[in-house]
């Protein structure tokens, strides 16, 4: 077993849950949202494994990650959970156009770092959980992304699984 913590630099205006409560993407497979601890677990694959990431918030502009996996540690390995934690929060983004656009009405949005979505580890992920969303409810698109990971997803060490991949 293999682990790594670091901290993340974001932007001043980040707030991590309001952007794992941007939508419903924190209430599906393999997100885990555990209220007590304000944290936000995930197990996705990076550089070829599967990895079991906790992302917190120690304060505002900053994030701390926790990734544990099989095997040895490698820059290759941490750099890869950085781009994907980056990806989905949308770090690299910058929203002060978007702020400068929505004007004084919308100052709270800034205030609360409204603007980004939580996203999923890749762009199937994210395609395949709107897709479970069309025509349907939040209940069976849960069952359905549910189903689908536990049945395809790979295994990590905490028994988690991963989003399959294509």
């Amino acid at each position: 077993m293999a682990e790594f913590e670091r901290t993340l630099k974001a932007p001043h205006w980040f707030q991590l849950k309001t952007v794992v409560f941007s939508h419903g993407w924190y209430d599906l497979p393999s997100f885990r949202w555990e209220e007590g601890e304000r944290s936000l677990g995930a197990t996705v694959r990076a550089a070829g494994r599967v990895v079991d990431l906790v992302i917190t918030s120690p304060a505002r502009g900053r994030m701390r990650v926790q990734a544990t996996f099989t095997g040895r540690s490698s820059q290759c390995i941490e750099s890869a959970v950085d781009e994907i934690v980056e990806g989905m929060f949308g770090l690299t983004q910058s929203f002060d156009e978007f702020y400068e656009q929505a004007g004084i009405d919308y100052d709270w949005a800034k205030k609360r770092g409204a603007g980004p979505f939580l996203r999923g580890a890749t762009v199937f992920e994210d395609a395949v959980k709107m897709l479970a969303t069309t025509n349907c409810s939040w209940s069976l698109t849960r069952q359905m992304i549910t189903r689908l990971v536990q049945e395809l997803g790979e295994t990590s060490l905490s028994g988690s699984r991963a989003f399959p991949t294509p």
